[in-house]
């Protein structure tokens, strides 16, 4: 298997879960100063978790996905933008794209009709 087309970073992250069954949260600086997770690179993770056959370490990422409903530099548009393309590149169909667009339509939701 070649994986010439994986960040190093992402590879990083797989090879510390395969030897821990958990790894540190990728972050990222954003505007302001404002430290926040890389759920570009855990997008990159989920995709090369699937390339690699391992269902767990996908799951593990959509909880971390879940867990991060309501942070909102998640759900920026150029955030969730990135996140589709990237999900969208590997198929349109997969579960990491479903889950973007359900999260963002709840997200909507709850923006419009709760104020929150």
């Amino acid at each position: 298997m070649r994986l010439e087309d994986v960040d190093p970073a992402v590879f990083g992250l797989l090879i510390h879960w395969v030897y821990h069954q958990k790894f540190d949260l990728p972050r990222v600086e954003g505007k302001e100063g404002k430290v926040s997770a890389d759920y570009e690179k855990l997008a990159e993770l989920w995709i090369l978790a699937q390339r690699t056959l391992m269902p767990a370490l996908q799951n593990h990422v959509v909880d971390i996905f879940f867990g991060s409903l309501s942070d909102e530099v998640l759900w920026n548009g150029s955030n969730f933008g990135r996140l589709m393309e990237l999900a969208g590149e590997n198929d349109p169909t997969s579960p990491l794209s479903q889950l973007a667009i359900n999260t963002m339509v709840y997200s909507s939701f709850c923006f419009l009709m709760l104020g929150s």
